[in-house]
C-alpha cells in the first residue's frame, strides 16, 4: 500500500506539526506509542485531540490543490465537505484504507465538527445556498460532482457542498435541519442522489484500493447498499424536507469523462413511475456475482501488491464484530 502509507506519512508529519499528539508534559506521542486505536477508544482520541486534528483537516480543505493548480475542496462562497478527509487523520492510531468500520463514530464526530467550520467560514453572501450529493458507497458521486454540468454550476458558488454517501435517512434530515437553522432555505438546498448498480459500485471500490489503497469490505459493502432502497420515494415525501431541490443521477455507465454531461432523471419521474433499474435490493444472484468478482479480485496480479497477512482481503473475511457494532451505532 505504497501510495496510501505515503499519505499517511504526509499526514503523521502534518499532526505533529500541529501538536495534535501530546503527551502533558508536551512531549509528542509517536505512532507506536499511541498504538491502534478503533471504536470507543478511536472516538475518545479523536475528542481529546479535537482542534489540532481540526486544524490539519481544514488546513487541507483551504489549500490542497488537483493537478491543474485549481483547489480541490474550495468554491466560490465555501468549501466541500469530504468525510474520506476526515477519516485520513486516524492512520496515525490504525486507520489503513481498509477498515473503515472500526471509525464510524471518531469520523462522525470529527465531520461534524468539519461542517460547523465550514459554516463559520463561509462568505456572507446570499443567498446561502447548499449541495448535497448522496448515493450509496463507490456509485460515483465525487465523479458526477465533477463532471456533471448542472452539478458543477451549483458547485461553483455554493457556500456548502457536502460529498458523501448519507445511507441513513436521518443523518440527511438532520444535515438539512442543520444548514437551514444557518439561515440555508429549502429552496437554496440542492439533494443528489447518485445510482450505480451494486457490482459496478464495488468493482469501482476495488479499482480504488488499486489507485488509493483504501476500500470497503465486501461484508460492509452488501449490509449498506439496501439502505438505499425506497430513497427517491422518501425524498420525494418527507415534508418539509421536499422543499428542497430535488436531482437523480444514474451513473450506470461508469466511464464519463470531463465535459460530459451525465444523465439526470427528470426531477417529476420518483421511483414508482419508471425508474426501475433503480433497485437496491441485493438477491443471491447480485451477491453471487459479488463474491465471485471478490475472489477473482483478490487471485488477482492488482491484490498482489498487498500481499501481508494485516492486509489480507477483507471482501472475504469475517467482519461480524464491525457489522454488529455498525448495526448498533446506526438508526434506520
Amino acid at each position: 500500500m505504497k501510495k496510501f502509507l505515503s499519505l499517511g506519512t504526509v499526514l503523521f508529519a502534518l499532526l505533529v506539526g500541529f501538536s495534535s499528539c501530546k503527551k502533558e508534559d508536551g512531549e509528542i506521542i509517536s505512532v507506536t506509542e499511541v498504538g491502534k486505536l478503533t471504536g470507543d477508544a478511536a472516538l475518545n482520541w479523536a475528542k481529546l485531540h479535537k482542534d489540532s486534528l481540526l486544524n490539519v483537516i481544514t488546513n487541507r480543505l483551504q489549500n490542497d490543490k488537483d493537478d491543474k493548480g485549481n483547489f480541490k475542496y474550495k468554491t466560490t462562497n465555501g468549501y466541500i465537505n469530504n468525510p474520506d478527509i476526515t477519516r485520513e487523520v486516524f492512520i496515525s492510531i490504525g486507520y489503513d484504507g481498509l477498515n473503515v468500520a472500526g471509525y464510524l463514530s471518531a469520523g462522525a464526530f470529527l465531520d461534524s465538527c468539519v461542517v460547523t467550520w465550514i459554516l463559520n467560514n463561509g462568505t456572507s453572501t446570499t443567498p446561502k445556498k447548499a449541495l448535497l450529493v448522496s448515493g450509496n458507497s463507490s456509485s460515483g458521486k465525487s465523479t458526477c460532482l465533477k463532471n456533471t454540468p448542472e452539478l458543477k454550476g451549483l458547485k461553483a458558488d455554493a457556500h456548502f457542498v457536502s460529498d458523501q454517501t448519507f445511507e441513513n435517512i436521518s443523518t440527511l434530515r438532520n444535515m438539512i435541519d442543520t444548514l437551514k437553522n444557518r439561515g440555508f432555505e429549502y429552496s437554496d438546498i440542492t439533494i443528489v442522489l447518485v445510482y450505480c448498480d451494486a457490482l459496478t459500485s464495488y468493482k469501482s471500490a476495488c479499482d480504488r484500493l488499486i489507485k488509493e489503497g483504501r476500500t470497503i469490505s465486501l461484508d460492509y459493502f452488501t449490509y449498506m447498499y439496501p439502505c438505499f432502497k425506497g430513497r427517491i420515494d422518501s425524498m420525494e415525501k418527507m415534508s418539509p424536507y421536499n422543499q428542497c431541490v430535488r436531482r437523480y443521477i444514474n451513473n450506470m455507465k461508469f466511464s464519463y469523462k470531463e465535459g460530459d454531461d451525465i444523465e439526470t432523471v427528470p426531477k417529476e419521474v420518483t421511483y414508482n413511475q419508471g425508474v426501475l433499474p433503480w433497485c437496491y435490493t441485493l438477491e443471491d444472484h447480485n451477491k453471487t456475482e459479488l463474491y465471485s468478482f471478490a475472489y477473482g479480485f483478490q487471485e488477482s496480479a492488482s491484490w498482489s501488491k498487498y500481499p501481508t497477512e494485516d492486509n489480507t482481503f477483507r471482501a472475504v473475511r469475517n467482519e461480524e464484530k464491525a457489522r454488529r457494532s455498525l448495526i448498533e451505532n446506526l438508526e434506520y
